[in-house]
């Protein structure tokens, strides 16, 4: 078999290179470096999946479609929906009344209720007696266990 000598010196400086990109990357050989590379790849892979866990899975936007009348004095459901274990529920409800001069409206409350029966936020206009609309705001943000 007859070996070319250019080839020979070719892979000669080829070596070089790599033993002096090794030195510059303080790994021993190209095995230790190639162990290193699949680490970085895999610590970049799971901070990824942390990110994905984060993303928005779900989002919901709820307009009522006609006129809902509350009965005085008492909770009126307007909407139900369920959250995942693990996830983050971010919630902005917007909630306006029509100033109604026959039922003379005063006041209305805004409340949020997990699993049915806890109250976990409020938001009441000033019912001082006038007759008024109401517009409130309520914002809650929770991590479901």
């Amino acid at each position: 078999m007859l070996v070319d000598i250019g080839d020979v010196k070719e892979l000669i400086q080829f070596k070089a290179q790599v033993a002096a990109g090794l030195d510059k990357t303080g790994y021993a050989d190209i095995t230790s470096y190639m162990e290193g590379e699949r680490a970085s790849r895999e610590s970049l892979e799971a901070e990824v999946d942390v990110l994905d866990s984060k993303q928005i899975t779900e989002d919901f936007y709820f307009t009522n479609s006609e006129t809902t009348y509350l009965d005085k004095n008492q909770y009126t459901n307007i909407k139900e929906w369920t959250v995942k274990a693990g996830e983050t529920m971010n919630l902005e409800v917007h909630f306006d009344t029509d100033q109604d001069r026959i039922n003379q409206n005063n006041s209305v409350k805004l409340a949020l209720f997990m699993d049915g029966d806890v109250e976990v936020a409020k938001s009441q206009d000033d019912g001082d007696g006038g007759d008024d609309n109401s517009v409130l705001t309520l914002l809650y943000r929770a991590k479901v266990s």
